[in-house]
Parts: structure tokens; sequence; C-alpha cells
């Protein structure tokens, strides 16, 4: 993972870089920027202001990937049940180990 992170430093700072000539602001300050403007998108092709609610979705599911709030594609659901068997070697095993533990469970 590290080695991954190292290989992009270089364009993590240049895009750092390039965004600060030309906006005079940080890359994610600009990212915040356009994303919170994308909701208030207008579709270009319709007559009149009509929203874009493709992109207004769009950069909903964005800013939600980004906060890590988007919820889960797939939830799982499972009651597992087991049956622990002991045996009394098991249950000697268990008071031994509450003895030097000085555990009351």
């Amino acid at each position: 993972m590290d080695r991954l992170l190292v290989g992009r430093k270089p364009i993590v700072k240049n895009i750092e870089e390039k965004c600060q000539a030309k906006h005079k602001k940080g890359a994610d300050e600009k990212v915040a920027e356009v994303l919170v403007g994308q909701l208030e998108a207008v579709h270009p092709l319709a007559k009149g202001e009509k929203k874009d609610n493709l992109a207004i979705i769009s950069a909903a599911k964005e800013i939600n990937k980004i906060k890590d709030t988007y919820p889960p594609k797939k939830i799982d659901i499972r009651e597992v049940g087991f049956h622990l068997h002991f045996t009394p070697d098991d249950i000697e095993a268990a008071k031994q180990y509450r003895e030097l533990t000085n555990e009351d469970s």
C-alpha cells in the first residue's frame, strides 16, 4: 500500500500545483466547489431552466462517496446458530482458567 501511495505522490503534487496556478485555490477546494455547484445543474439541451436531474444525482452520489456516507450495496442479514458441547475436560479447564485469572464469569 505504501508503494502505491509513493507512486502517486508526484501526481497528487502536480494536480495541486496546477489547480493552484489556474484557479488560485487547492484541488480539494475546487472539487468541492464543482460538486456543490453541480447540485444546482441546469440541463444544457432543455428549453427554459430545467434541472439536470442526472447531474444532480451524480453529484450527490459522489459527495456521499467522498464523505463515506454512501449506503452499502448489499446488506447481509443472516442468523447463524451453533451448538457448543463441553466435555468434562473442557469444564475442568474452564474452572482452572477462572482460578488462575480470578475471573467470575
